[in-house]
């Protein structure tokens, strides 16, 4: 069957919109009149596509009209992406229609070419939350140094009634944790709501397990512990004599 200007066919959203709204059971044969085309046949259904990115999608119905001339965009699948097939398809193209000017574009750069605004607000948030964490431990460094000056002497004496390395430790380790423990709740709260958020800018969306966040978490605990254990092991090594005679 030869195509002409008045034939169309026609998405399953078009046809399922049809059903609801008109009744129609089946779509094929039946007659539209659409804006700027005027009254045409539909001739056939094809499997709904994607209409732009996953973040500005077109979610309406839509048909595909026949034109009698050539499409200026042509989509050519290969096998294997290659410098060599690319300067193949080139040459073949440049054959077949000499008078064009050609210019050949990998798919996947138009793909994320339609997705830098999301790339770069990503970039963005990464980079932000290292130069927060940066900030953040340099001030708890500064902190921990700070109480560690202020209560040498408890920790001498502590010493010198008997306590261990591992119990200075625990001393301050369990007053930061405490703090970074709630910190990290809320933080994680929060960001689990941002990114929900974010996700409604998508018509398709990945799962945001819980474990997520919990493990990230879990992950800024364990560093900030880590920044405490090691200033403290300093001042918890040092002879409690020479810190007593130091007041």
């Amino acid at each position: 069957m030869n195509s002409s200007a008045n034939e169309v066919i026609v998405s399953q959203s078009f046809k399922e919109k049809m059903k609801a709204i008109a009744g129609w059971e089946g779509v094929v044969g039946k007659d539209i009149t659409i804006t700027e085309h005027g009254l045409s046949r539909i001739v056939g259904v094809y499997p709904d596509i994607r209409l732009g990115s996953i973040s500005d999608q077109d979610t309406r119905p839509s048909v595909l009209f026949y034109r009698n001339t050539p499409n200026s965009n042509i989509m050519i699948k290969l096998n294997t992406m290659t410098g060599e097939n690319i300067e193949q398809v080139y040459d073949i193209l440049q054959e077949t229609m000499p008078e064009k000017e050609i210019a050949l574009s990998p798919y996947s750069d138009s793909i994320v070419k339609m997705y830098s605004g999301e790339r770069r607000f990503r970039d963005a948030i990464f980079i932000g939350g290292l130069i927060t964490v940066l900030i953040t431990l340099i001030g708890l460094i500064g902190y921990i140094n700070s109480e560690m000056l202020r209560r040498r002497s408890e920790i001498a004496i502590r010493k010198i009634n008997g306590a261990s390395l591992g119990e200075v430790l625990r001393l301050f380790m369990k007053n930061i944790l405490f703090i970074a423990l709630f910190a990290c709740i809320v933080g994680g709260v929060v960001a689990a709501m941002v990114a929900s958020k974010w996700m409604e800018n998508f018509s398709e969306k990945t799962g945001l397990s819980p474990l997520l966040f919990i493990g990230c978490g879990l992950i800024v605990l364990l560093l900030i512990e880590l920044i405490v254990a090691a200033n403290c092991l300093k001042a918890a090594n040092q002879n409690p004599v020479e810190s007593l005679k130091k007041e």
